[in-house]
């Protein structure tokens, strides 16, 4: 059996996401790798999608011997399918406040595949009784990431590690290409309506993550890490106005992804918004901390207690404003500190912690080829 792994990105073209050296550069699909080697064992071929069709337009490979995973909307994993290969897996990794049209067109394309790891939130908007739906725990640690901790009183006090990233309101509705027509038009004002585009917007946090900056840069309490902040044009006139003095003293730099966990390990506490608030929507960013040895200030989904502990981040939604959180930051002791790193800590060594490693992510993903291939 072959396993075709899609997705629209250069990275996954072409098999390189399964080489070790770029997997390390992109942690986050560090699992892709892991499965490609532990499927060989179950003699299982994981390649990406382009190699996937080459080979079946050419009649190399029977299209029933194709076992699709797709994130998002792929363009290869839909031209898989429409040849004749099987809807595997579905993985939907984006917030629906910039995946939109995926979320709009989720109840017609989810229900084809036989599994899907989706936020817990989507699975409202759509019912498939003969299918399986699991939550999506975001791959975001090998195990040899968790590193030891730093002395608490040699620590900084407070960091953010966020791209300097907005939302688009509104569009316009003035096609951007000459061969745009009618249909370009109507395709963006359905996503403009989408219900579910406005509900992401109704609860997007990007606004309380400026907020964050303005307040504790401007107290010169944070430190500030991320991909263009020196770009401030992509923002509201007013965000633009506000930040640019406190941007100009933070100096924030980009960081790779591969170097967080010890950037921000020397650090007491991380402000860990969300783009958006979303049943489910739990990523990488607050298990980053657990595995760095730091106390997450959370904002995002609502029900985040339903898979991460209470007692090992702070909810920044038990504050009425910045100004009463930063009292708590400031009067919180050593031993309670300590106990709230040590409860994260512990979560990720549980089996409910572990599924957020890439290697369980992908011994999980493994297990399910075989009983699809089972089958």
């Amino acid at each position: 059996m072959k396993i075709a792994f899609c997705a629209d990105h250069p990275l996954f073209q072409a098999n390189r996401i399964f080489q070790i050296k770029l997997a390390k550069e992109s942690p986050d699909t560090a699992w892709t790798s892991i499965l490609a080697t532990l499927a060989k064992q179950k003699n299982f071929e994981v390649v990406t999608g382009d190699i996937a069709l080459a080979n079946q337009q050419t009649g190399r490979w029977n299209p029933h011997d194709i076992l699709i995973i797709q994130l998002l909307d792929a363009a290869d994993g839909n031209k898989l399918a429409k040849h004749g290969a099987i809807p595997f897996l579905l993985i939907g990794p984006e917030s629906p406040l910039y995946a939109y049209n995926f979320y709009r067109k989720i109840k017609n394309n989810a229900p084809a595949f036989r599994y899907r790891l989706l936020f817990s939130g989507i699975y409202k908007t759509f019912k498939s009784y003969s299918r399986f739906n699991y939550p999506f725990h975001f791959p975001s640690f090998n195990k040899e990431d968790i590193l030891s901790l730093k002395k608490w009183s040699g620590r900084k006090f407070l960091v953010m590690v966020a791209s300097n990233k907005y939302f688009e309101k509104n569009f316009s509705i003035i096609p951007s290409y000459k061969t745009e027509t009618f249909d370009w038009i109507l395709n963006k004002l359905r996503i403009w309506q989408s219900p579910i585009r406005k509900k992401a917007i109704e609860g997007e946090l990007i606004t309380k993550r400026l907020e964050a900056v303005e307040y504790f840069g401007s107290r010169n309490r944070l430190h500030l890490f991320g991909s263009s902040w020196d770009k401030l044009n992509n923002l509201p006139i007013r965000w633009q106005e506000r930040l640019r003095k406190t941007l100009d003293m933070l100096n924030p730099k980009p960081i790779r992804r591969k170097d967080k966990f010890k950037k921000i390990a020397g650090y007491k506490f991380a402000i860990c918004f969300e783009n958006t608030s979303y049943p489910g929507y739990v990523t990488e960013k607050i298990i980053d901390c657990f595995a760095a040895g730091v106390i997450p200030i959370y904002l995002g989904a609502p029900d985040i207690t339903k898979f991460v502990p209470t007692n090992s981040f702070i909810n920044m939604r038990n504050f009425r404003s910045f100004g009463n959180l930063h009292k708590y930051l400031t009067n919180i002791s050593q031993q309670e500190a300590l106990e709230m790193i040590s409860n994260g800590r512990d979560f990720l060594r549980s089996p409910k912690g572990k599924l957020y490693s890439h290697e369980d992510a992908a011994k999980f993903i493994l297990k399910l080829a075989v009983e699809t291939a089972k089958s």
